[in-house]
């Protein structure tokens, strides 16, 4: 409801033949009664409980479940209102391109924003090879949202002579050839895929030891072997990685351990470790 507002002049005041002036008269403005007033906010609260009811239908009623003629007047009363798709929002998205995305969701022009399968196309988005999870959401009214999160690879593992790209949980997600990705270490032996993820969240904590890490192997489905940047080879044990790399990184800060000849450095026993000269055909020890 508008409400305009008017300005009005005073009148000039006559004065009498005798010099006097005219007595005012003042001009009473009418209050609505209480009656009135009622009635005009049983209209406004009539008017806001219908438009929130109408919200409500349109967000959450299977519209599948109308008849086709009703459902038709809707929908096209809803896009006559401007609730049709016209813009795309994506976040996230590094490997897979928007014109990627726009083939993949689908979207039916046909339809309304409500009327878009958001369900399917979150499937389809995280079918594909990059994409570890997404989320599809409408912004009112006329956007879709696209939030993508990417597999973000750890290391290269090799099972079976196969190559692939897991994550630092430990996810394999794609294939690569041999000299691909070969900026990343290389997981090798059996049960490697299963354990990475313990072994990538203790390197995180360790950047000077995780950007030397050229190969991990895992021995006996037990425990790590770690070959660094240089020829050094770190025997780790089966438990307590975590201290252990913690206790060679402080030793590497007060002496730069690492930064001299190659060395085999043996952490499995509890008390004490035992360092050596690394031979230059050792690979991984046992």
């Amino acid at each position: 409801m508008v409400t305009s507002k008017m300005t009005t002049k005073k009148p000039k005041q006559k004065k009498s033949k005798t010099g006097g002036k005219k007595a005012r008269t003042k001009t009473a403005i009418a209050k609505p009664s209480l009656r009135e007033r009622m009635r005009l906010f049983g209209f406004v609260f009539a008017g806001c409980l219908a438009a929130t009811g109408a919200a409500f239908v349109w967000l959450f009623v299977d519209f599948s479940a109308l008849p086709s003629q009703t459902l038709g007047a809707g929908q096209s009363a809803l896009r006559s209102a401007g609730f049709t798709v016209k813009t795309l929002e994506v976040s996230g998205a590094k490997r897979v391109d928007e014109e990627r995305i726009q083939e993949l969701i689908k979207i039916d022009h046909s339809a309304t924003i409500f009327g878009q399968d958001i369900a399917a196309m979150r499937d389809r988005l995280e079918a594909q090879t990059w994409v570890a999870s997404a989320r599809v959401t409408r912004k009112l009214p006329n956007t879709l949202r696209f939030d993508l999160t990417e597999h973000q690879p750890f290391a290269r593992w090799q099972l079976n002579g196969k190559i692939r790209l897991v994550n630092k949980a430990g996810i394999p997600f794609i294939m690569v050839r041999l000299n691909q990705w070969r900026q990343l270490p290389l997981i090798v032996g059996p049960g490697a895929g299963e354990a990475v993820g313990t072994l990538a969240a203790a390197l995180d904590e360790h950047p000077d030891i995780a950007k030397r890490l050229t190969s991990a192997t895992r021995v006996g489905k037990r425990r790590w072997d770690l070959a660094l940047r240089g020829g050094t080879l770190i025997k780790l044990p089966e438990d307590d990685i975590a201290h252990k790399l913690s206790q060679l990184s402080r030793m590497h800060t007060q002496n730069a351990l690492l930064d001299g000849a190659p060395m085999r450095i043996d952490m499995r026993m509890e008390q004490m470790l035992a360092i050596s000269a690394a031979p230059n055909s050792e690979v991984s020890g046992r």
